[in-house]
This record gives structure tokens, C-alpha cells and sequence, in this order.
């Protein structure tokens, strides 16, 4: 048994009618990316868009030379834990 603390997440899709939201239980060690997989996952997509988190005027996602955005730190690199530390308890996911 592990004591692996889990942040307990609501997903919502905007501007669906009716509302389609999900709750998902996310370990905090968790990357963005793997976010990204769970969410694909809890949803059902198929990974097909580009996309990337906000989250206090950051820019998290995946860099390709397709989109290049600036400012846009690798969210393989950035753990929810670090996130919650900074006292982040929204993030906006877009997929373009």
C-alpha cells in the first residue's frame, strides 16, 4: 500500500449542453502530461489535437515545431504536487 497523496479532480467540458464533466483521482507525483492521458482517457478522446494546460498565466504542454508556442514549459516536467504548492487550484485545458 502506498501513501501517495491524491488530488481528486473535476473535469469539465465547456460548452457542451448538457454538461459533461468527469471526477478523476490523480496522484500529486502526477506530470501534466500524464494529465493529459487521464483526461483523454476519462473523457474518451483519442489524443488526436494539440493541447495544453493554463494555469496561472503559465502555459504547460507539449513543444513541436507544428505549434510553436512561446512560453510553453514541458508538462512532462511539472508534477500537480508542485502545482498545489504553489497554491494552484484551477487549470484550463485547451485543445486546439
Amino acid at each position: 500500500m502506498s501513501n501517495e497523496t491524491i488530488a481528486r479532480l473535476h473535469i469539465n467540458l465547456s460548452d457542451m449542453a448538457p454538461e459533461v464533466w468527469r471526477h478523476v483521482d490523480v496522484p500529486l507525483t502526477a506530470s501534466l502530461k500524464m494529465l493529459q492521458d487521464i483526461v483523454q482517457a476519462a473523457v474518451g478522446w483519442e489524443n488526436y489535437h494539440l493541447w495544453m494546460f493554463e494555469a496561472e498565466g503559465r502555459r504547460y504542454g507539449v513543444p513541436t515545431p507544428e505549434w510553436p508556442e512561446r512560453g510553453l514549459t514541458a508538462a512532462k516536467s511539472v508534477k500537480l504536487g508542485t502545482l498545489k504548492e504553489r497554491g494552484v487550484r484551477k487549470y484550463a485545458k485547451c485543445q486546439i
